[in-house]
């Protein structure tokens, strides 16, 4: 890669862009109920490298809403009308660049998806305790299809994801009676691995290699090097050849990088040959440390409060660790809004951005009843 393309290198930043939303609108029920649901709009974007997801929810709640009623399966036959044994999920996804910033000209990146899901279930707009009702959650079946793609192109097309759920058959009257009315939402995670993105030249032509008359060096590894922030550094070094081609021993580097800053080093490499009784020098390698991860966000306290009207929100706040080893700042918005007079469900924001711009956003959910 030569001098002027490097400079024309720009930092590969992109977003991974929910385009349409669940296609298909589902609902919850026993056979013996009459619980219908929702789906909330599926809308998110994430920064490759941010260690941050996009997230969309589907809803099954006591919300009356268009659609069949979920029943466990073969309990269709003995359920009202409309009865489902799966909702059948679907999301549009695409990775597109950034408006102001793009990939470097002449390559093809392609990032490997990695996609979760999360059950909270609901009683009384009070989440229930995973372990505690175990047995609930596991009635809550979410199948991935296998069919999901495994990995996006940068600017590519629109890719589809699918999922199925399904509900299991209460085994005793009295996790059938929470069941039946209980709120449970599915959040579904998606993100680009950043440190499973493979970017390729587009145009393969090799350039020729001229060897030089008398000793030379000849590097080993890549002329330009990305490594992430705090991660080991390891030198491929150079190899030697004398004016016959024999392999010399005789090589140093000087400017190894520091992997704690960001920044661009470049590593000059020199050696010497006993044949000819010679130094060699005039190769280098560029290596770029760069910070594409975000802060790692800790809340204080719980993440999900239940407050009795009248009572007093207390704000524990949150602190922020970024992998430079740093701690960060924290943005707290939303406690000026919980307003414990008021029955519901309110929302606090904790936001923090490193020196590479980097953000993470964590929240913490209170309702007041």
């Amino acid at each position: 890669m030569n001098e002027n393309t490097l400079k024309n290198r720009k930092k590969l930043i992109a977003f991974l862009i929910m385009l349409s939303l669940v296609l298909t609108t589902g609902t919850f029920a026993y056979w013996a109920s009459n619980v219908e649901g929702t789906s909330e709009d599926a809308v998110g974007t994430l920064n490759v490298g941010s260690a941050g997801t996009v997230t969309t929810k589907f809803d099954l709640s006591n919300e009356l809403n268009s659609g069949g009623c979920l029943v466990p399966s073969n309990q269709a036959i003995n359920s009202q009308k409309h009865a489902v044994e799966a909702i059948e999920l679907h999301y549009d996804l695409a990775w597109q660049e950034d408006s102001s910033e793009t990939q470097v000209t002449g390559t093809t990146s392609v990032g490997q998806v990695s996609v979760s899901h999360h059950v909270l279930v609901f009683i009384d707009e009070e989440v229930l305790d995973q372990e505690l009702y175990s047995n609930i959650y596991k009635l809550i079946n979410v199948d991935y299809s296998e069919i999901n793609p495994t990995e996006m192109t940068l600017d590519g097309d629109t890719e589809t994801f699918n999922f199925t759920v399904t509900m299991d058959e209460p085994t005793n009257q009295i996790d059938y009676n929470i069941i039946a009315g209980a709120n449970i939402s599915i959040l579904f995670q998606f993100s680009i691995e950043e440190n499973l993105i493979d970017t390729t030249d587009i145009d393969n032509n090799e350039p020729e290699i001229i060897v030089p008359d008398g000793p030379y060096l000849l590097l080993n590894g890549e002329e330009v090097v990305y490594i992430e922030i705090s991660e080991e550094y390891e030198d491929e070094g150079v190899t030697l050849y004398d004016s016959e081609g024999n392999i010399g021993e005789i090589v140093w580097l000087n400017n190894y990088p520091d992997t704690w800053t960001v920044g661009e080093y470049v590593i000059s490499y020199f050696g010497y040959s006993t044949l000819d009784n010679e130094f060699v020098s005039g190769i280098t390698r560029t290596v770029i440390v760069v910070d594409t991860t975000a802060p790692e966000i800790t809340i204080n306290g719980e993440e999900y409060v239940s407050l009795e009207l009248g009572t007093e929100y207390q704000e524990w706040g949150a602190f922020a660790i970024d992998n430079s080893g740093l701690q960060v700042t924290v943005e707290i918005s939303g406690q000026e809004d919980v307003d414990c007079n008021t029955a519901g469900t309110y929302y606090v924001t904790y936001r923090s951005i490193d020196n590479s711009g980097n953000e993470t956003i964590a929240i913490r959910t209170i309702i007041v009843k």
